[in-house]
Formats: structure tokens, sequence, C-alpha cells
């Protein structure tokens, strides 16, 4: 996959957060597949729109909820979604705090400090958390936010083993068209 994005170190490696992932991923492997059994390639490509058509509500839902996020700034305590977030035109804010997460660091002082500004200056529409990245400083991010009425949407790094992977991204894409409502 990474080679489908033409992925370089240090960039956001969640490329199942990507609008196109579905796509991307289905049309490489047909691709494949039909080399290595070209008498199949009918049967592949079929099977391939199939699963495709599968994703069309979870599209829906993405572009709804990107709508709805446009113009607006968020904050996240992890980068894990940004990939979903990243035509939308929202604007993702204080992302020092957010890298350190990622590197498994405490944020600074000042990037704790920049999390709160904004949030006390009303800027921020809503958080998105990683809920399997938390510490001690997230979590009073995450309270901070709450307490000032700004709205925290859980997401997860990894799809749950009882969800299809459309249905995985639906709900979490619902959950934030639900806080935006």
């Amino acid at each position: 996959v990474g080679q489908l994005y033409a992925y370089q170190d240090g960039e956001n490696e969640h490329f199942w957060y990507k609008a196109d992932v579905t796509k991307r991923v289905t049309q490489a492997l047909v691709k494949k597949l039909t080399q290595a059994q070209p008498t199949a390639q009918a049967y592949f490509e079929h099977n391939a729109q199939a699963y495709l058509n599968k994703q069309n509500h979870l599209n829906e839902v993405r572009t709804k909820v990107g709508q709805l996020l446009a113009g607006k700034t968020i904050l996240v305590t992890e980068p894990v979604f940004n990939n979903a977030l990243a035509n939308d035109n929202v604007t993702i804010a204080d992302q020092a705090f957010s890298m350190a997460v990622e590197e498994g660091e405490t944020p600074t002082p000042t990037a704790v400090r920049a999390w709160q500004r904004l949030i006390d200056q009303g800027k921020v529409a809503l958080v998105i958390e990683n809920k399997q990245t938390t510490s001690q400083t997230v979590d009073a991010a995450l309270r901070y936010a709450k307490k000032r009425g700004v709205p925290v949407v859980s997401v997860t790094e990894t799809k749950p083993d009882a969800l299809s992977f459309a249905a995985w991204q639906t709900n979490q894409f619902k959950a934030i068209e639900k806080v935006l409502k």
C-alpha cells in the first residue's frame, strides 16, 4: 500500500484513512491476480466492482462530513485520522501536540498551552481522539476540551474484529457528523 501512495519516511502512514484507499488497493489486487491468472480477469473485475459498490454508503457519509467540516478548525490527539480529512478544507491545528503523541513523547508545555488557547478562543469545532493512544497528558487535554463544551469524537487506529472496513469507517464518520449537526 505504501508503494501505491509513493510513501516516504516521515509521512502519515495511516493509509486506510485515505478516501481512495479501497479503490487503489482493489485495482492493484485485480491487476496482480490477473497477471497470475489471466483467464480469471472477468471474475476478479466483477468481484472488485461488487466490493467497491459496498463502499458507496461510506463514500456518501465521508463526503457529507467533509462538507460539514469545511472551514472548521479541529484538534487531534494523534494524526491517525488526518488522512481522512486531507481534502475536506479543514484546519487541523496544533500539530505539535499530536506529533509528540504520535512519536510516543509527552507534548511540551508550549504545545499543551497552544491546545488550550485554541479551545479558549472558541476556534475549535471538535477534537478527534485516537482512543488507542492515551496518556495522562492526552486525558487532561480531552477533559479540558469537554469542560469547555468542545465535543470529542473517538476513532481507532485498527478495525474492530466484528465490523467490516466500510462499517468501521462509516461509524467513525457518522460520529463526527452527529457532533457537527
